[in-house]
């Protein structure tokens, strides 16, 4: 019977601590967008705090994302997926508040060097004016 208390009292022991170190989660809300203001899909967004552990998510067709993340200092970090079009985005020390719903619009800038080395140069060509006219007799 003794062994049974036991039993009972390491789970109940276990529970209680696992349930006091859960942090309540903040939605982290927001949008990657261009220098334009245009939306971007396919951005990864990901947060890493002190101790190394890792949140992700990837923005939506409209740009928007959202995620929760127990309060902290985190590094945020945002890339596009698909090339690398645009400029990796960092923010050193984000603060995110404990219960709260936070915003988090990310601006990617293009980057010059990819566009140096990517882009097609465009070219105009003249159209002749010639117009056929229809001589009257």
């Amino acid at each position: 019977m003794k062994f049974v208390y036991l039993i009972i009292a390491i789970i109940s022991t276990a529970i209680f601590a696992s349930a006091q170190r859960a942090q309540p989660l903040t939605e982290l809300a927001g949008t990657a967008i261009d220098q334009a203001g245009a939306s971007i899909p396919s951005v990864r967004i990901v947060l890493s705090n002190i101790k190394g552990t890792k949140y992700e998510v990837m923005t939506s067709d409209d740009g928007s994302f959202r995620l929760k993340v127990p309060a902290g200092t985190y590094l945020v970090e945002a890339e596009y997926i698909p090339n690398k079009v645009w400029e990796p985005f960092r923010i050193e020390k984000y603060e995110v508040a404990a219960n709260k719903r936070m915003t988090l619009d990310i601006c990617l800038r293009v980057d010059q060097e990819f566009i140096k080395t990517h882009a097609t140069p465009v070219t105009s060509e003249k159209r002749s004016s010639h117009r056929k006219t229809r001589a009257s007799l």
